[in-house]
């Protein structure tokens, strides 16, 4: 029987691929559906646009993260639309002959007052030499809210000195959430108000909005350096609030969406101690298989939750990338829980053989055990309210 090997283009590189437009991946059974032309055999090149791409899965050290599914038919000319004779063997990585693997030589750097330097060098490769912008380009704010302004934000200096804290409704004796947007995001976003408004009302805490817009709207190669500017200035925002306001470093809760999460990962990696970091869908391109100091991870915080898709640190298995965060503004303001379950797959959660966990499940979102350790699988409804409870 004669097989062909094939993979399905899964970007739309009709778009600009310096831009990182990449579309989201589909997973299991649904991917044979959702796919796109065109299909090309192993070791064969396909034009795409201006773009030149190679199957020849070489040159893994500074290259586009985007990985495409392997499939194989006894078709001679497979298309792998149907899930008819389609089977997935894995994945491989996909790169632009225009990005070489970055040559030794000198590495360029930037340098602001306050926050320090900033290279290139590895292991910040993931933005392909791109440096992240000035502070002042980026433009970050920090907007206080609190059981005493719950709607009029207070605006707090990461440069500032106690005596500008303590003119603020911050209260160092209540622990503190920071909230923090990810790529186009903006402080007006419908979500950021839900989610400080749910966590003012339910808990007597201090909510921080990081605002770091106008760099979140550059492209997105320059978004994802910026993060890094963003995560040293928020890390002064804490100590700040550590030395002159009374916060215990353990009573920190960073909350961030996409982009964000990343953010969050800086903050914690720079101050250590920090109490938790929430990972709300973390972004994926540039990220993924990059150097711990690169992304979210584990050691970020004492506790470090995810609810993401494709997350690799203790997560949640969930749909969508604004889901996430609507399950976690629920998990604030519901008294009904996540319960979700340990599993080894989301295969084995969807053939019950996770269904009966004792006092082994816990409860994805705010609520969240920090004893809780492992990957865990649940079920949400499609529209709102998404909470399931135990089923």
């Amino acid at each position: 029987m004669r097989y062909t090997y094939g993979i399905q283009i899964i970007a739309d590189f009709n778009k600009d691929i310096h831009e990182r437009k990449y579309m989201h991946r589909v997973k299991g059974k649904q991917i044979c559906t959702q796919l796109f032309e065109p299909v090309v055999k192993l070791n064969d090149t396909v034009e795409i646009g201006k773009q030149h791409f190679s199957t020849i899965s070489t040159n893994r050290e500074f290259q586009p993260e985007l990985f495409l599914p392997i499939y194989c038919s006894t078709e001679a000319n497979p298309k792998f639309t149907d899930e008819e004779g389609c089977t997935k063997l894995g994945k491989l990585r996909w790169f632009s002959q225009n990005h070489q693997k970055k040559k030794e030589g000198p590495t360029n750097q930037v340098c602001y007052t306050h926050i320090g330097c900033f290279s290139n060098s590895a292991p910040f490769w993931n933005t392909f030499g791109t440096l992240p912008l000035s502070p002042e380009h980026i433009a970050t704010t920090f907007h206080l809210y609190t059981r005493a302004n719950p709607t009029n934000g207070q605006l707090l200096d990461p440069n500032g000195t106690g005596a500008s804290v303590k003119s603020t409704h911050f209260n160092g004796a209540h622990r503190t959430v920071f909230i923090i947007h990810g790529f186009h995001g903006e402080e007006d976003n419908n979500w950021i108000k839900l989610m400080t408004s749910a966590l003012v009302k339910n808990f007597n805490v201090n909510v921080i909005v990081v605002v770091w817009t106008k760099g979140a709207y550059d492209k997105y190669n320059q978004a994802v350096a910026n993060t890094r500017v963003v995560g040293a200035i928020t890390a002064n925002m804490v100590k700040l609030l550590h030395t002159s306001g009374g916060l215990t470093l353990n009573h920190v809760h960073l909350v961030g969406h996409s982009l964000g999460a990343h953010i969050a990962g800086y903050v914690g990696e720079n101050i250590p101690g920090i109490g938790r970091i929430t990972g709300l869908d973390p972004a994926g391109p540039e990220f993924n298989r990059a150097n711990q100091d690169v992304r979210l991870d584990s050691s970020d915080a004492t506790f470090v939750d995810v609810i993401h898709s494709d997350a690799t640190i203790a997560p949640f298995y969930s749909c969508g990338h604004m889901r996430a965060v609507y399950y976690f503004i629920e998990s604030v303001n519901s008294d009904c829980h996540f319960t979700s379950h340990p599993c080894n797959s989301g295969d084995d959660y969807k053939n019950g053989h996770c269904a009966h966990c004792g006092k082994g499940c816990q409860e994805m979102g705010y609520n969240l055990s920090l004893y809780a350790r492992g990957t865990y699988y649940l079920r949400t409804n499609w529209h709102y309210p998404y909470c399931a409870g135990s089923h």
